[in-house]
């Protein structure tokens, strides 16, 4: 006999009978007896999930940005003391201050964030540069800040364009959740939301991913796992939201799960 994996519930089944497909949801080589049964053991997982970091990146010292502008010689030294007192009237981050203020633009801005995080950058990139990852479609591409432009299945690496501060959460999820390498490359503010649209319009035939509000979550990874046999449920902290994939034989499903109240009120504005 089988029993319903949901400790509350306590469904039993013959064992042939849960093992047929339509008997109940398979996830995590475990049976639950209905959608609502492995819907209460998602939620669960995703409580457990969003009160700890499933990863840690260590943080190395970062040089001023002040600093660095200086010394490649995109503002004076008194330009920077100009900068700073009016950074304290606006509240704006230094780089959209001295944006604002004209007295640098989007290329020497972003040369002076890669070198502050000691990555390379891109000032300048066309959207056609865009290329389709098969293991990330719009909405992860949206959540995560990654966008590829560069792919090699083969060898499960992708180059990707994002903006700063580099998201190394994002880029340790996706090397902990699908086994994929990914190199960053910085580019402008102004830049990445165009190369996100591009992407879009790359994956909308091919996308298996969502994103969901907290209150749904749990439904929609029951659901996912509903439709594939021997479903694999796994999690990861990608702040500002949790990435669950339902994988199978069939292929991943990705579902975005907001932990930040701004992210919040985009899932539940892309919901409705």
């Amino acid at each position: 006999m089988a029993r319903c994996a949901w400790a509350e519930c306590g469904r039993w089944r013959p064992s042939l009978l849960a093992r047929r497909k339509g008997h109940g949801v398979h996830m995590n080589g475990t049976w639950f007896c209905s959608g609502t049964c492995a819907g209460r053991q998602a939620d669960s997982d995703v409580e457990r999930a969003t009160v700890r970091e499933r990863v840690r990146t260590r943080a190395l010292p970062r040089l001023k940005l002040g600093l660095l502008l200086v010394h490649h010689g995109a503002i004076t030294p008194v330009q920077l003391r100009e900068a700073l007192v009016s950074q304290r009237q606006s509240g704006l981050r230094l780089g959209d201050e001295l944006l604002a203020l004209g007295l640098i633009d989007d290329a020497a801005l972003v040369k002076a964030l890669a070198a502050q995080a000691g990555i390379a950058c891109l000032p300048s990139l066309d959207p056609s540069a865009v290329r389709y990852c098969p293991e990330l479609g719009a909405t992860a591409v949206r959540a995560l800040g990654l966008v590829p432009i560069g792919v090699d299945v083969e060898g499960r690496h992708v180059k990707v364009a994002c903006t700063a501060p580099v998201p190394r959460l994002a880029l340790a999820a996706l090397k902990e959740l699908t086994g994929w390498t990914a190199d960053p490359f910085l580019v402008p503010d102004s830049t990445l939301e165009r190369l996100v649209t591009a992407y879009a319009g790359l994956s909308k035939s091919m996308d298996r991913d969502e994103l969901v509000t907290r209150d749904g979550a749990g439904c929609a990874i029951a659901t996912a796992a509903a439709v594939r046999d021997d479903a694999v449920v796994t999690q990861v902290s990608c702040n500002p939201y949790l990435w669950v994939r339902v994988a199978s034989a069939a292929g991943p499903h990705d579902l975005f799960i907001p932990t930040s109240e701004e992210a919040a009120c985009q899932a539940a504005h892309t919901s409705h």
